[in-house]
């Protein structure tokens, strides 16, 4: 199920965010600063509509797909695309300036517990998607705060234009300048 996270999901995240009023929003939303994990999981079902609407049961169906559905061994999941192969996906966000605290990594609903879960479950194909904002100095580093690598090849990237980054803000006395920002997805999966 990795190659319908690549070859279908991705691309269709990466072209809604690269849209230009979306590309505004994500630039608002770095200069927030505040958790946006449930904006997002509500735009990515936006993103997604249109390809599921496509879908007659191969890998998904379109009547089949929910959000924050529960399954035994994986818990409280985001969205099921559910169908003959189902997909369970994990959403989480990350703006890497505020820095990676312990808190994010381990403990209930973390992202370490999410990608643990997601790798051991064998019911159905399980990943898991982190979304970051991030700007030169604030990339993802994951072997330096205790995350496996995640897979695939996360080179491309959604440019947001300059944009305030509320955590250099508030740490330089608030004198920091806008600077290029990007958005970028990053993935776990069960391999399945």
């Amino acid at each position: 199920m990795a190659d319908e996270l690549k070859r279908l999901i991705l691309p269709e995240l990466y072209t809604h965010f690269n849209q230009p009023a979306n590309k505004e929003r994500l630039r608002m939303v770095a200069w927030w600063g505040h958790s946006f994990e449930p904006w997002l999981k509500f735009e990515v079902v936006f993103a997604l509509e249109p390809l599921m609407q496509r879908m007659t049961g191969d890998p998904w169906e379109y009547e089949a797909w929910d959000m924050e559905q529960r399954r035994p061994g994986l818990g409280r999941v985001d969205i099921v695309f559910g169908g003959r192969r189902p997909l369970c996906v994990q959403l989480k966000v990350c703006a890497p300036c505020w820095g990676y605290k312990p808190k994010f990594c381990a403990g209930p609903n973390s992202l370490l517990e999410d990608i643990e879960n997601v790798r051991a479950y064998r019911r159905e194909a399980a990943a898991c998607l982190l979304f970051t904002l991030e700007h030169a100095g604030s990339e993802m580093v994951f072997e330096e705060i205790g995350l496996p690598p995640p897979e695939g090849d996360h080179k491309g990237r959604i440019e947001l234009g300059e944009s305030w980054c509320d955590a250099c803000w508030w740490r330089s006395e608030r004198t920091a300048k806008e600077q290029p920002m990007w958005a970028r997805f990053y993935y776990w999966t069960n391999g399945l």
